[in-house]
């Protein structure tokens, strides 16, 4: 597992104690829970903007925080990409101008020049090339997306973390924008973390799941691992498994 993400994080936001080892992720990862359950706490702490107690996070051989020997990698150097719910794209501003951001933030000109390449050939493959001068408020939800990706991708980045990604999409934009990202997904090498609240979502782009309650890993699997055996009731009206009354 050389470029595998390791996560093993305690922090307290709020009333909230976040306690979580999640399984060693290599491909795609999507986490579900109830709200307020943690999950976007815990790619915030992955990120370094929330507070971490104790814990480790690895990928690879690369170490970015350990409690046990004081490493703490600035938010910067973390090189983690971030795609939030509602695409977090610079409003009144071109697709070009949204990607050269992230083009030119903290990064050498040698680089920028690696980014600017990459961003290139990143909407060549997302079909965005036509977009590069349009204003991003212009585009479709799904089209924000792509370009909030490509944004966060053209960095080269260590893993992925996307924040409920189809969550601000009407039902036809989402079901459309799902089979794109699953296939999308599917050819990455980096490690993925996708949070999701919706079942569709969770069984098409998942893997494998991992299940967040109260702040606490309460199961992991594949859908049908979870749906055959659910471990709560969250996880089996989330899988729509029949109650052990109704077996």
């Amino acid at each position: 597992m050389t470029n595998g993400l390791s996560v093993q994080l305690r922090g307290q936001v709020g009333s909230l104690t976040v306690d979580v080892t999640l399984p060693p992720v290599t491909k795609t990862l999507v986490i579900i829970g109830p709200n307020g359950a943690g999950k976007s706490t815990l790619l915030s702490m992955m990120l370094g903007v929330k507070p971490v107690v104790s814990g480790r996070l690895s990928i690879g051989a690369q170490v970015l925080f350990d409690s046990a020997t004081g490493v703490s990698a600035p938010v910067e150097e973390r090189r983690l990409a971030w795609v939030p719910q509602d695409s977090g794209l610079i409003p009144q501003r071109t697709v070009q101008q949204n990607l050269e951001f992230a083009v030119r933030c903290g990064a050498t000109e040698a680089e920028r020049e690696e980014r600017r390449t990459r961003s290139v050939a990143l909407m060549q493959q997302l079909e965005l090339a036509r977009f590069v001068d349009r204003d991003v408020r212009t585009l479709s939800g799904g089209e924000r997306q792509r370009v909030a990706l490509a944004r966060a991708l053209c960095t080269g980045p260590r893993a992925l973390l996307m924040d409920e990604p189809l969550a601000a999409l009407d039902v036809s934009s989402r079901r459309e924008v799902r089979a794109f990202l699953a296939t999308w997904l599917e050819q990455l090498t980096i490690p993925t973390l996708v949070v999701s609240h919706d079942a569709d979502d969770a069984r098409v782009l998942g893997q494998h799941l991992a299940v967040l309650e109260a702040g606490r890993l309460t199961q992991h699997g594949t859908w049908s691992e979870l749906a055959a055996a659910p471990a709560s009731s969250f996880v089996r009206e989330f899988t729509g498994a029949p109650s052990i009354a109704a077996r």
